[in-house]
């Protein structure tokens, strides 16, 4: 792979361009302390020499300044490359921090930059300019270092339900974790330092099992979803409590998805009924039409687009079928080879490719738009229960009926690491938005946190 590899790679529009790395990062993920991160968007900006019409501007991952330069019209992709690249590589012959410690960056082999839900390219001499919105002279792009996955082991451990865990996720700004379980329960807990238990925030109860949970864009509140059907918005403050409840559903939610701004979200039922609701008002904006096939007994089977605009499902038959907020109906797009059930779908981050758990127990990695396999991960004993992408896309996560959680190269279909559960069926996965944590629940209600030693 080459230098351009794997990284986190979500990136917004604002006010130049931007890489964020945060406070929280430097402390308890990356491996390099803050001192060094500081030097390097420094190091990143001087070496620019450019002081034409646009601006060059890192953050930290709370949005706070740390450093801002200019660059020119002419600046191209392959430019801003090179300067990150450059300062990576002074960074990896072992220099130390102002302080005399080793900042660990000689593990530090690969970056992406993205722009939204677009990867800048390394090779192409696409001006930055043109990328930006029309009269806007900022840009904003993401930058992360690649996790040394091959090194990951458990760093935490902790029993947090007294029953199954049915969907577990990570707040976009990394600080909380959100547990949903079969005892009815909703669980907020603070993401310290690692090696530190995560710190119980919240407990939330409802009326049926949790199966379903998803932060907001701005991790200021969270979606669940549970086996009677119903939704609850919930206010993540101090005080926490809920602010709103959806109704609709007549059986039981399985994926919930948030709209980019959050301010409507999707939710998919057991009975492949999809429903697509305001956060301000409440209502039901749309419901598509159920579906006769059976998708997965737990309706996950199903994902909407990261920008709302469509739902895709897999079918028993083998058949993929998107619905539209345009039109409301079912579409058959694709006829998989492979009639094996699928479980769990997913899209990736940039929304460009899905990622597919079977029965049979291969996981299939897809590109939408048109629809077509791009790989195949063969390793599982058993069925694919959950599937995940990393923030960079460049690693893709599993678990298994075989009770085994295993890490992928997404370009080469290889394993990567296989980690165990202390030996429990692990039965919801996600990473950290930095990926340099796993995070897994079990049957038995415990949650286990992976990370790499440095």
């Amino acid at each position: 792979m080459e230098d351009g590899g794997q990284t986190e790679t979500a990136v917004v529009l604002q006010s130049a361009v931007t890489l964020v790395l945060g406070d929280w990062l430097a402390n308890m993920f990356l491996p390099m302390t803050k001192t060094s991160i500081v030097r390097l968007c420094m190091s990143a900006i001087d070496e620019t020499n450019h002081h034409g019409d646009y601006t060059l501007q890192f953050e930290a991952m709370g949005g706070s300044l740390i450093a801002s330069g200019h660059f020119s019209k002419q600046t191209t992709c392959q430019e801003l490359h090179a300067f990150v690249r450059k300062t990576l590589s002074q960074q990896q012959h072992g220099r130390r921090s102002e302080d005399g410690t080793d900042d660990g960056s000689s593990s530090v082999r690969y970056f992406t930059l993205c722009y939204g839900t677009y990867e800048v390219p390394q090779s192409d001499d696409i001006m930055l300019c043109n990328l930006m919105k029309p009269n806007c002279r900022t840009l904003t792009v993401v930058f992360m270092l690649t996790p040394d996955y091959d090194h990951f082991h458990c760093i935490n451990w902790l029993s947090a339900h007294r029953d199954e865990i049915a969907s577990i996720a990570v707040s976009p700004d990394g600080k909380m974790l959100a547990t949903g379980s079969w005892d009815h329960r909703l669980r907020i807990w603070a993401i310290r330092k690692k090696y530190e238990k995560p710190l119980l925030l919240h407990r939330l109860e409802h009326y049926g099992r949790v199966t379903a949970v998803i932060f907001s864009p701005d991790s200021r509140t969270l979606l669940s979803g549970t086996t009677s059907g119903g939704i609850q918005l919930w206010n993540l403050g101090p005080k926490g409590g809920c602010l709103k409840t959806f109704y609709g559903h007549r059986s039981g939610v399985g994926k919930l998805s948030f709209n980019p701004g959050g301010t409507t979200f999707w939710s998919g039922s057991q009975r492949r009924q999809w429903k697509l609701y305001s956060i301000e008002s409440g209502k039901c904006l749309q419901t598509s039409p159920e579906v006769k096939y059976e998708f997965g007994s737990s309706g996950k089977a199903v994902s909407a687009h990261p920008d709302g605009r469509v739902v895709v499902m897999g079918s028993i038959d083998g058949k993929f079928k998107v619905l539209s907020k345009e039109l409301n109906t079912w579409v058959d797009i694709f006829e998989r080879p492979n009639k094996s059930w699928i479980v769990d779908l997913v899209f990736s981050p940039d929304g460009k490719r899905m990622l597919s758990g079977t029965a049979g127990g291969v996981m299939e990695l897809w590109s939408f738009e048109p629809v077509s396999c791009l790989q195949k991960f063969q390793g599982h004993y058993s069925g694919v229960f959950r599937v995940a992408f990393s923030p960079d896309q460049r690693t893709v996560l599993s678990t298994s009926e075989d009770r085994t959680i295993k890490i992928w190269d997404a370009a080469t279909g290889t394993c990567i690491k296989t980690l165990s559960a202390s030996g429990e069926f692990a039965t919801a996965i996600a990473f950290s938005p930095d990926g340099r944590t796993i995070v897994a629940g079990t049957t038995s209600g415990n949650v286990g946190l992976w990370g790499s030693v440095s």
